[in-house]
């Protein structure tokens, strides 16, 4: 049999021009389900605006209590005669930390989130030197007394200075500061 060698182009042609349709016809069929089962884009959601008046919060008159404001303008010239800086109702997962690493970190985070120091001093780079806790008679409960002792013992693992101070004199207040962040008795001052 005998082979005429102008047709074998015919034929592959012809294979090719059959695969082409095949492939048409299925690319056709898969776009005509896609658009059966395809789902639009979801509509965006405008959500309502929260309206503030429906709200429950109010804006305190001040961050301190009236025995907080005045040993801070008693603090306030002390701070600055030193070159400190002063922060008010800090909490102590602001400037205390758990390393990741430790066992049961997170339990230990949840034991200082939500305590805070009255007051916490720094040097101009905003270093913790001294936390300032003023005891009023909140402190003498079962409760604050056990709170206290474990934040002293954090205080004391961290290597960080505390004053508490319940009847406190004035006047005695910046020896009392200045002794416990320059135990050397020397003293920073805006000169230097």
């Amino acid at each position: 049999m005998e082979v005429n060698i102008q047709i074998v182009p015919l034929i592959a042609i012809g294979l090719l021009f059959l695969v082409i349709v095949v492939l048409a016809h299925r690319t056709d069929k898969l776009e005509k389900n896609y658009g059966k089962t395809a789902k639009p884009a979801p509509a965006i959601e405008k959500k309502p605006i929260r309206i503030a008046q429906n709200l429950p919060y109010h804006l305190k008159t001040n961050v301190l209590t009236k025995s907080e404001q005045k040993l801070y303008e008693a603090l306030k010239p002390i701070i600055e005669k030193n070159n400190l800086v002063i922060f008010p109702k800090v909490r102590l997962a602001d400037f205390i930390y758990c390393p990741k690493n430790t066992n049961d970190s997170y339990a230990w985070f949840n034991k200082i989130r939500a305590k805070h120091i009255d007051f916490l001093i720094c040097n101009s780079n905003t270093e913790p030197l001294l936390a300032v806790e003023l005891d009023d008679e909140y402190h003498e409960t079962a409760a604050a007394v056990e709170r206290d002792m474990f934040i002293d013992d954090v205080y004391r693992k961290v290597r960080l200075e505390i004053l508490h101070l319940r009847n406190y004199d004035e006047e005695d207040l910046e020896s009392m500061v200045v002794e416990r962040i320059f135990p050397t008795g020397l003293e920073i001052t805006a000169a230097g």
